[in-house]
């Protein structure tokens, strides 16, 4: 799964949505400090007791790379689109995985994770240009919210 894959990175751009509604529900230094002492590699939104809507605590406001795993495809280097997806949801999902892997065969128009990091790019590029370990992402994000808001 990859929300305890330690090689997961994303941008701090994807984690500012998460970042404002922490500081805008007062949470955003206590998540800050939690993220600085935090010696875990698993993402820190992880909930492995949570099983319906996902297993992220603030699922609303998760990163573009937790929206995308699973549902969106990239080009392998032989140039096809392959679903970008785990074995956990090949084993727990067969039918829509299989699905799925049958729309992109048969050539339906299926967007890229990296069409939708280009997207995220033209929103912010020096925010997004630069990938993180997850929790360092969040960590910046929330540092860069909680930054805003001091100097405001």
């Amino acid at each position: 799964m990859c929300c305890t894959d330690p090689e997961i990175e994303a941008t701090i751009l994807e984690f500012m949505p998460l970042a404002h509604d922490l500081y805008h529900k007062g949470l955003g230094l206590e998540y800050y400090q939690k993220l600085k002492e935090l010696d875990s590699t698993e993402c820190f939104l992880h909930n492995r007791v949570q099983s319906d809507g996902g297993f992220c605590s603030r699922y609303e406001h998760r990163g573009l790379i937790c929206r995308l795993f699973g549902f969106s495809a990239r080009t392998s280097k032989h140039a096809l689109l392959e679903l970008v997806t785990c074995n956990t949801i090949k084993t727990t999902q067969v039918l829509a995985y299989q699905h799925s892997v049958d729309e992109i065969s048969a050539g339906r128009n299926v967007l890229t994770m990296n069409q939708y990091y280009m997207r995220l790019q033209s929103i912010d590029y020096e925010k997004s240009k630069e990938f993180f370990p997850i929790n360092i992402a969040i960590l910046h994000a929330i540092e860069s919210v909680l930054h805003y808001y001091a100097y405001r």
